[in-house]
């Protein structure tokens, strides 16, 4: 009796390994999902350069679809006291009024009203971190006659936790201003510490 129900047992395991085998082709659906979603594009601070909220719409990423601009919408932000309506000016780009000064440690809301729907966001504006030094040095793994450098810089993180730094660079006054050399950092690890 114990071969039989040994045989019965193994049929079970193989037919289980067969169904658990199946091969099914992976299909997420990308062509359908863009639907032409708003995107919002803005870094907003007290520099003057950091004023303008850019909006587009998504577009296929592998066929060179040009993205196309959002001229018609409503863009405002504000903080408890007041609010701000930023002008369009071109090409989806919206520019803050002159009575814009952002100041550290307030919350602002972004709202942007477009086609009846209605987005908005909201972030504080931290106190920024102050560079103590930078060292700028050829960097190791390349060879010495080559303009490749390495640069590190020293700064303080402050208390507050969960911040999020961008870094943008210039060089010989031009600015490298392109998502693809910006540098992104969390202080998730370093909070409060020297980096």
């Amino acid at each position: 009796m114990i071969p039989n129900v040994k045989i019965i047992i193994l049929s079970i395991v193989g037919i289980m390994t067969m169904v658990a085998c199946e091969r099914v082709a992976f299909d997420p659906g990308i062509e359908t999902l863009n639907e032409e979603l708003p995107v919002v594009y803005g870094v907003v601070g007290n520099h003057p350069d950091y004023r303008t909220i850019e909006l587009t719409r998504t577009a296929p990423y592998m066929d060179g679809t040009e993205v196309k601009t959002i001229d018609n919408a409503t863009v405002t932000v504000s903080d408890d006291n007041q609010t701000f309506v930023f002008e369009h000016t071109a090409n989806g780009r919206y520019m803050a009024p002159e009575a814009f000064k952002p100041g550290v440690d307030t919350t602002y809301y972004l709202n942007i009203e477009l086609d009846g729907e209605s987005y908005t966001a909201q972030s504080t504006m931290h106190p920024p971190v102050n560079m103590h030094s930078l060292k700028v040095q050829h960097d190791r793994w390349e060879d010495e006659e080559d303009d490749i450098y390495e640069i590190t810089g020293w700064v303080k993180d402050n208390e507050i936790e969960d911040e999020r730094f961008l870094f943008k660079y210039t060089i010989n006054d031009v600015a490298y201003d392109s998502v693809q050399v910006w540098s992104h950092y969390t202080d998730q690890l370093s909070n409060n510490l020297w980096l």
